[in-house]
């Protein structure tokens, strides 16, 4: 008797806690839905690919709003000096349209301080976002070779590279003085003198937060005799931190590579792809989970040669390759669709590895200075040309007449 007892006691407290395991996972259900569609195996990798600005204005070193103090916008321009378009702040021979004229004339590089004092702003990132900020640590694009080394390492401020991927562009010595000729918008001004590794700190005089007229600006040289600097750190750590500033990130195609090689460095389990504006598609879909794929797609960005300048589409900016961002992701559209043609076709996988469940997505970077014109998609979001495909019926139960949104 009491052996059945034990055992009812047993049977009881075991049905007991059988429920309240069902009803402890039922109640925690809705925190633990699957993520992927239960006849699937495996989870599908997305497909992810980068719409890359390759336009002309990608190759400027200025990234400055409009209406700042001291600084003027001309004809689309991040701005104007002594009536002539600034886009360049160091006088280096890579740049698409410094040096045409001759080995020392650059026409779209800032003249020196002493010779404009607005260009201050230009130099401070206060004004020019672009330009070095002592408060971020600037570090070598992302990546590592199949052997593990990494692809690029710090930068050496007696010979940065003017391009990272392209050495036989040579180097410039941020370290001393260079002598140039620069452009006034009227006449040539010779033997103009600048310091490389300098920048102003802004210097904010109704603590508005907003660069006004009144405001100025003060000079730090990063040079021995004037460190500790204000970031804290010594001359070799400051000058180190200018350097990969001026290597890797001075113009905006730069930073955009960068900020792409830390994405794809840093992803696994997803399939990426990179497209160009203007020159189209350089690295079709493939799982970042492979270490060879992930190289692949860092060595086709980081070796995209600058695109501006005299036999590349013309002698001055405006003639440089446009910024057709809606023609790039009407192309990049019709890829996911499967119709584009010319022997590309989709990253989208087949149904039976998951491709019906596979998401998709397009990230584009630009420096966003125009979109260039229509690609003529029409009406691909609806059925016709109504305002929505059901019409205003007056039927109340629909949405559209009221319904669901009749009073909001």
């Amino acid at each position: 008797m009491k052996v059945t007892t034990s055992i009812r006691k047993f049977l009881h407290l075991s049905c007991a806690a059988a429920l309240l395991q069902i009803a402890g996972a039922v109640s925690a259900a809705p925190g633990t839905l699957p993520k992927v569609p239960l006849f699937l195996t495996n989870s599908v990798q997305p497909n992810i690919f980068f719409e890359l600005d390759d336009s002309g204005s990608m190759e400027w070193e200025m990234m400055i709003a409009d209406g700042t103090a001291g600084l003027d916008a001309q004809s689309g321009y991040p701005t104007e000096l002594d009536g002539f378009p600034r886009l360049y702040v160091l006088p280096v021979n890579s740049n698409g349209f410094d040096g045409y004229y001759g080995a020392t004339q650059f026409p779209y590089t800032l003249p020196p301080v002493a010779n404009d004092p607005n260009v201050w702003v230009a130099k401070s990132s206060a004004g020019n976002t672009l330009y070095y900020n002592p408060n971020i640590t600037y570090l070598p694009w992302a990546g590592s070779d199949s052997s593990g080394n990494p692809l690029f390492g710090d930068a050496n401020p007696t010979a940065a590279l003017i391009d990272p991927n392209n050495p036989a562009l040579g180097t410039f010595d941020l370290t001393v003085n260079h002598t140039y000729d620069y452009w006034d918008g009227g006449d040539w001004v010779n033997d103009a003198t600048v310091f490389p590794a300098e920048y102003y700190s802004w210097n904010d005089a109704n603590g508005d937060g907003t660069l006004d007229a009144g405001d100025s600006g003060t000079l730090i040289q990063i040079t021995p005799a004037n460190a500790p600097f204000p970031s804290g750190r010594s001359y070799a750590e400051e000058i180190q931190n200018f350097a990969n500033w001026f290597q890797y990130y001075r113009k905006r195609s730069y930073v955009a590579k960068a900020a792409l090689g830390f994405v794809i460095n840093d992803t696994d389990s997803v399939r990426m792809g990179l497209d160009l504006f203007n020159r189209a598609f350089q690295y079709q879909a493939a799982s970042m989970s492979s270490p060879a794929n992930k190289e692949d797609i860092l060595d086709i960005l980081y070796n995209l040669p600058i695109f501006c300048g005299p036999g590349k589409g013309g002698m001055y900016p405006d003639e440089c390759p446009a910024t057709p961002a809606r023609t790039a992701l009407n192309r990049l559209g019709n890829l996911f669709e499967d119709t584009l043609g010319g022997g590309l076709t989709t990253p989208i996988l087949p149904a039976d590895q998951g491709g019906e469940c596979q998401q998709n997505f397009s990230i584009l970077m630009s420096d966003g200075y125009w979109n260039g014109g229509s690609p003529g998609v029409g009406n691909a979001d609806r059925d016709n040309s109504s305002v929505t495909d059901n019409g205003w019926d007056g039927d109340p139960n629909e949405s559209i007449d009221g319904g669901n949104y009749e009073d909001a």
